[in-house]
């Protein structure tokens, strides 16, 4: 029963965290469109959602209990690395300074990002109640876990491809 508790009680923290990361990738999204001028119409909010589906799918992987989720969750977080090192390292401060509020709002997104990922990667290898969720998951898995997990991935890919096909 305890253990039931913690496992409730680590499936509301990592989804709370896998949902911040989420909200902060979409609004990162969004600043080249607000940047651009063109407004938030319905087809600009398709445009910024459509290169969130593959992370989208990789965060609810995650949460699901997916390992191969986790290793695609770390390679994103090092994305995210290099690209807020382009921000600190003095031979790319002049070339990448945030020129306006915008960039400045990118730039502490970026950070957001970072920050949620380490505390994610804290929470499931620490003792709380993360792992005990995830490994939960882990014992109900089944191979349709899988080809769902799959399936929705290359959903995702081909969505943006066809958005890329349709603008051309």
């Amino acid at each position: 029963m305890y253990q039931d508790i913690r496992a409730q009680k680590g499936r509301f923290l990592l989804r709370a965290l896998l949902w911040l990361i989420f909200v902060a990738q979409f609004a990162q999204a969004l600043i080249p469109f607000i940047r651009a001028g063109g407004g938030l119409e319905p087809l600009m909010l398709l445009f910024a959602l459509a290169p969130l589906l593959p992370s989208a799918v990789v965060l609810w992987a995650l949460h699901r209990g997916n390992r191969a989720a986790l290793a695609v969750f770390c390679l994103i977080g090092l994305e995210q690395i290099a690209a807020f090192s382009y921000w600190i390292l003095p031979r790319y401060q002049e070339a990448m300074a945030p020129v306006d509020s915008l960039g400045s709002a990118s730039l502490v997104l970026t950070v957001i990002d970072l920050v949620l990922r380490l505390i994610v990667l804290y929470q499931m290898f620490s003792g709380s109640t993360v792992p005990m969720w995830l490994e939960c998951r882990r014992d109900m898995r089944r191979r349709k876990d899988l080809i769902l997990e799959l399936a929705l991935f290359g959903v995702s890919i081909l969505t943006i491809v066809v958005l890329i096909f349709l603008t051309l």
